[in-house]
């Protein structure tokens, strides 16, 4: 089947837009004179920049403002690439974005998605109840803990959030939540249900909103995300596979003051090494991944 496009020109949504929305929904947003800084779901005490895309230099006394914030443990950020620091990248497809743009298995793995899906933009409300299953499937993969879909009424009242869909005979067989600020659009969850992976689903929900989002609606770039704390082969190999590629930047992860003191080349070491003993253990792979870029 076709996918189903939109065929609006977005105007461009600003971070003040999706940092009143955050704050709506209760969660604290910071700004200093660099970024806002807010705390991300499933990982509440570790505040990142916003928007997640822009390079930013924050100087000691911003890092220490957000840092105050009580229960904050730590603040993560990027800056230009530099060889020296801390060297990382962000999964990212720009244009020129077609179907040649992904390998040749991926290709056809796209071709087969698109006859046997339907690909469309949702409301929120329907993804809350259409979704739980492919939310808990996916979560079950890769280990984490059962949550329910993170949407809200202020989510579809925004502007700057989508959800989009891959309908596999009327059943919700993945789905997306993005993010759209300035020029840019952040992929920010991706979920799929185990029944339907055989018709690849995924690689036409990505490969259509990649598309649509460049060569329709004409934002500069898609992110699929940041290096992550915990690295998965399989998921980087599917980004790759879809045409992202990495593009470097420096990551940054500066604790608070309390805990600086335990952040030392003998700490670190030890943590590493657990973390490679008991790989199944997601809250050491998180430290570890955390220590990584002190």
């Amino acid at each position: 089947m076709c996918a189903e496009k939109l065929t609006d020109k977005d105007s461009t949504i600003l971070p003040e837009t999706v940092v009143s929305m955050y704050r709506a929904q209760g969660r604290t947003v910071v700004e200093t004179s660099s970024c806002w800084w807010y705390n991300a779901y499933g990982q509440k005490r570790v505040y990142f920049s916003f928007p997640p895309h822009r390079w930013v230099t924050p100087e000691r006394d911003e890092l220490d403002q957000v840092l105050r914030i009580n229960g904050a443990f730590a603040v993560r950020f990027i800056s230009p690439p530099d060889p020296e620091l801390n060297q990382s990248f962000i999964w990212t497809a720009r244009k020129p974005y077609t179907i040649d743009s992904l390998s040749s298995n991926n290709r056809s793995k796209v071709r087969r998605g698109l006859k046997q899906c339907t690909i469309r933009q949702i409301t929120f409300e329907d993804l809350a109840s259409l979704g739980q299953t492919a939310q808990r499937d996916t979560l079950a993969r890769l280990g984490k803990d059962m949550k329910g879909i993170v949407a809200s009424s202020h989510m579809e009242q925004s502007p700057a959030f989508e959800a989009w869909g891959a309908f596999y005979e009327n059943e919700l067989a993945a789905y997306v939540i993005i993010l759209k600020v300035e020029d840019w659009v952040h992929i920010q969850v991706n979920r799929s249900a185990n029944e339907f992976l055989k018709y690849y689903p995924n690689n036409a929900l990505v490969f259509t909103v990649t598309d649509h989002f460049l060569n329709e609606r004409g934002y500069a770039a898609v992110s699929y995300g940041l290096e992550p704390l915990t690295r998965m082969e399989s998921l980087e190999q599917f980004k790759l596979s879809m045409g992202y590629v990495k593009e470097a930047v420096t990551q940054h992860i500066v604790f608070a003051p309390g805990l600086r003191i335990l952040v030392n080349p003998m700490t670190v070491r030890l943590v590493e090494l657990s973390a490679r003993l008991l790989k199944n253990n997601r809250r050491l792979q998180q430290l570890a991944g955390l220590l990584r870029y002190p």
